[in-house]
């Protein structure tokens, strides 16, 4: 009697084709990937991926498929917590970091697509980046609606910060993340971009710094603060210090 299949049980066999995939495609591109190492790689039959994929090709789009969905379900997560923007950014950065951890391989096929491969199987990858970068602009437009983060134009603005946590996620070294690392860096850089004019003031009322947000200079112990120069270049009235 043949052994059932159950649903799950192909959900596995297919995870396990496209893991093999990314991780065959990732380390020899595209045009060289073979579909015969891929099947060795998943440890099933090259006849058995045909049962799951007509071609290469629809592997790949399936790859890409997956990716653009995590990054997609990463961001709807963050996007849905109660936090303040900075906290958001940080969360964003520590979730690419993560899908990097656990999808490195998909990761630099996603980028390959998108840019390298001369060919039309990045339709996948576009369609999820416009989704994804139209639901964070729909975000940032409504949080600078409330003065949360500046009023910068919201499209553009969220396609930066979504390719510079994509780029965050190839770093050789985003595993081994800490304090001024490349995830709490990249969140601050990304808070003080669209951090609000006022967010500074609003950070020392509450007694704290946010992430991204340079601390107040303070004079060391026995020489005064020095005076900002005006627009002029010239510091105000009776800020020089006298001499004898």
């Amino acid at each position: 009697m043949p052994k059932l299949v159950t649903p799950d049980d192909r959900e596995r066999k297919r995870r396990a084709i496209l893991d093999a995939a990314a991780a065959e495609i990732a380390r020899h591109g595209y045009d060289r990937a073979n579909i015969n190492t891929i099947a060795e790689r998943a440890g099933i039959g090259r006849g058995t991926i045909y049962l799951y994929f007509a071609s290469k090709d629809e592997v790949l789009a399936a790859l890409l498929d997956a990716i653009g969905g995590m990054i997609d379900d990463a961001l709807c997560a963050c996007l849905a917590a109660d936090l303040p923007w900075s906290e958001r950014m940080l969360r964003l950065a520590e979730a690419f970091a993560e899908l990097a951890r656990e999808h490195h391989d998909f990761f630099r096929v996603q980028v390959s697509a998108l840019y390298g491969v001369n060919r039309d199987v990045g339709a996948p990858v576009a369609r999820w980046l416009r989704t994804s970068v139209e639901r964070l602009a729909a975000a940032l437009a409504a949080a600078a609606a409330r003065g949360e983060v500046a009023p910068l134009p919201a499209a553009p603005t969220a396609a930066y910060i979504l390719n510079a946590l994509e780029a965050l996620a190839l770093l050789p070294d985003v595993l081994d993340d800490g304090v001024g690392g490349p995830v709490t860096t990249l969140a601050a850089l990304l808070w003080t971009g669209i951090a609000p004019p006022d967010a500074g003031m609003r950070a020392r009322r509450c007694g704290r710094v946010d992430a991204g947000q340079p601390a107040v200079e303070t004079a060391p112990k026995g020489r005064r603060p020095r005076s900002p120069p005006t627009r002029t270049g010239v510091r105000p009235a009776g800020s020089f210090r006298q001499t004898a």
